[in-house]
């Protein structure tokens, strides 16, 4: 098991091997999810990681940037990943509904 230590000091465990990634409580064949989704804790810097699987089966993994990365990677063979800001996040809507209820 390789351990990772993420930005906020708590650590993630997860083994990526031929093409399996291996859990404390999970393993499964990187092919097998449908999609994946994440989101940035803006508090610690994690990602919260999801696989989605076609029964509608989730798990969820806490990663670093580098984890992400790494587990993108692993997952679609991307040979460079970047994490590109969504100017279009939450944020911009929030400030838009603030918008609204003020005038």
């Amino acid at each position: 098991m390789s351990y990772q230590t993420n930005p906020n000091g708590t650590l993630s465990s997860y083994l990526i091997s031929n093409g399996t990634i291996w859990g404390s409580s999970f393993a499964f064949k990187l092919s097998e999810p449908s999609f994946l989704t994440w989101r940035k804790n803006i508090e610690t810097g994690e990602y919260w990681l999801k696989f989605h699987f076609k029964n509608s089966k989730e798990i969820r993994l806490i990663v670093s940037e580098l984890g992400l990365e790494e587990i993108l990677n692993s997952t679609y063979e991307i040979e460079k990943f970047e994490i590109i800001e969504n100017e279009n996040g939450d944020k911009y809507v929030l400030e838009r509904n603030e918008r609204k209820t003020k005038q």
